[in-house]
């Protein structure tokens, strides 16, 4: 019966230390250790805890800490936070800044407020190319390809086709566009005409303004001796000119010079004053006319045509040329010369 005992209790030890090994702590009621066979009177008071150690050791563990303490993170989680003032909203105010469409890009609105936040809207589709006609550059051969060319006429692009070969050749219609050079004081005004095909000529020109003088402005005043001097400008284009003023004579003294008439010119006496050089004509004559001579005899005249003569002046060597008309007469008698040796006087 004793040996009974001992094989049981030793299998409850090894119970209750590997018990113990897995909770991580010894048995805290034995005090024996573990080769030492406990006594027969201890064998027999304690049975039925050694039957069921488990149940002993739970509910005579004690607690470490009660339940009604609170842990630190409790603590910190329960604490009361300072309440933080309400950021008051933000209105925004808006400048706008327009982008026009091209012919590639669409065009748009942008909204920008003071605190940096933008967006984009009111959008605008592309315009798209506004093409003018096909230009031929070069035209193709039987072997060769052509090329033709058009541009747009809002932002100048240029665009390029190839012309296959063996194509028959279509003829170039110019399509010209007009520049106007406006005239100015002293240039003329004219239009430029310009195909895209590289094309250009000038036409409608226009004659220049000429200048549009203001008041004169005297810089220097004359005297009896001395001329002065004045000036105007240009109200277009600001260009200056400058003339003399007459001395201000206010006693001539004149020379005489004479100018005798001519055979075709009247004869006048010039008269300047030698203190201000100011001058006049008089004292007109008329023409004298010319002095000729006898009349020559060019050639004779004849069925077919009239004979011609001819007379000088003798004092400017004037040439007076006139026909001889042709009259039928006796072959035996000269023809009368006596029209050709008669003097003129003065015609």
């Amino acid at each position: 019966m004793k040996k009974t005992y001992q094989v049981i209790l030793s299998v409850l030890l090894a119970v209750l230390l590997l018990s113990g090994c897995v909770r991580g702590e010894a048995s805290q009621e034995s005090t024996a250790p573990v080769d030492t066979l406990p006594t027969e009177t201890q064998q027999m008071s304690q049975p039925h805890k050694q039957t069921d150690p488990t149940e002993t050791e739970e509910t005579t563990q004690p607690t470490t800490q009660p339940e009604t303490e609170p842990t630190q993170e409790q603590t910190e989680v329960t604490e009361p936070k300072p309440t933080e003032p309400k950021p008051t909203e933000h209105t925004h105010q808006y400048s706008k800044t327009v982008t026009p469409a091209t012919c590639t890009t669409d065009g748009f609105t942008t909204y920008t407020c003071q605190c940096g936040y933008s967006y984009n809207s009111n959008m605008v589709p592309a315009l798209g190319h506004s093409w003018l006609e096909w230009v031929t550059v070069k035209e193709p051969t039987a072997t060769e390809p052509g090329l033709k060319r058009r541009s747009c006429s809002v932002c100048g692009t240029v665009q390029e086709e190839t012309i296959e070969p063996g194509t028959e050749p279509t003829e170039h219609v110019h399509q010209y566009t007009a520049v106007v050079t406006e005239p100015t004081c002293t240039a003329e005004g004219y239009t430029t005409y310009t195909c895209p095909c590289g094309h250009s000529y000038v036409d409608d020109k226009v004659s220049a303004k000429g200048h549009t003088w203001g008041e004169w402005e005297t810089i220097q005043k004359p005297t009896e001796t001395e001329p002065g001097r004045k000036k105007h400008t240009c109200t277009v284009c600001g260009v200056t000119e400058e003339a003399d003023i007459p001395v201000q004579c206010n006693n001539h003294e004149y020379t005489q010079t004479v100018t005798p008439p001519t055979c075709t010119t009247g004869g006048f006496t010039t008269y300047t004053c030698k203190k201000c050089g100011y001058s006049y004509n008089g004292n007109d004559t008329v023409a004298t006319g010319h002095f000729y001579g006898d009349w020559h005899v060019d050639r004779d005249p004849t069925p077919q045509a009239p004979g011609l003569k001819h007379r000088n002046c003798t004092v400017c060597g004037y040439k007076d040329e006139q026909e001889i008309p042709y009259s039928p007469t006796d072959p035996s008698t000269p023809p009368s010369t006596e029209e050709t040796t008669k003097p003129t006087e003065s015609a």
